[in-house]
């Protein structure tokens, strides 16, 4: 018998990575960021940071809307927003859970894989999809369109 005999970690909790969180953010937004950054904090016993993690994101992602109808050159760049949305939130990880992830990882803690990630922003993507489309379709029939 040659197995391997696990070390016992400090953690009984699994934390988002860098990359689970970059995955999500690309595909599902700040709303995926929030999810998972959101989280973290739980894990790491930082209730506060939750909210305002929270709230920050759904000024982001009004910000985001705001600039994509207001700012025409924007709407010819709609393909960056996910770049640059990945990036601020990959910096706003580093700043804000950078030293307890590093912590944690160094204590032997364990993280959730990449897909997990993966799933997380397909799932939110799918959702704001369904929120587009249905919000479209009850704004044509508003409007007096037959759908």
């Amino acid at each position: 018998m040659n197995q391997a005999l696990e070390q016992p970690t400090q953690y009984n909790f699994r934390i988002y990575s860098y990359t689970s969180i970059g995955i999500a953010t690309f595909l599902g937004g700040p709303v995926a960021t929030a999810y998972m950054l959101s989280k973290n904090f739980k894990a790491f016993n930082r209730p506060k940071a939750v909210l305002v993690t929270w709230l920050v994101a759904v000024i982001i992602e009004i910000g985001i809307i705001i600039a994509f109808e207001a700012i025409p050159f924007v709407t010819n760049l709609w393909f960056l927003i996910p770049v640059i949305d990945t990036i601020i939130a990959l910096l706003l990880t580093k700043v804000f859970q950078g030293e307890q992830m590093a912590a944690y990882n160094a204590g032997g803690g364990d993280a959730f894989a990449w897909e997990k990630g993966l799933g997380i922003g397909l799932l939110i993507l799918a959702i704001t999809v369904a929120v587009l489309f249905v919000s479209i379709i009850v704004l044509l029939s508003s409007m007096g369109f037959q759908c």
